[in-house]
């Protein structure tokens, strides 16, 4: 963000506009990962705890 708004201020409009519609795009998938949840290649990646006893 900070590139981004320090091409602004230099007036580089076209360099603002390339690096906001960068940070866009890895927003868009991000967010969209969340809402989806992991797939199921993902979710079988997951390591199991580490934990073998219980506490008591």
């Amino acid at each position: 963000m900070g590139d981004a708004l320090r091409a602004l201020d230099t007036g580089d409009l076209p360099k603002a506009r390339a690096l906001i519609s960068d940070m866009q795009a890895v927003l868009l998938a991000h967010w969209k990962g969340e809402e989806d949840g992991p797939t199921f290649s993902q979710s079988c990646q997951r390591t199991p705890s580490t934990r073998t006893t219980s506490r008591r």
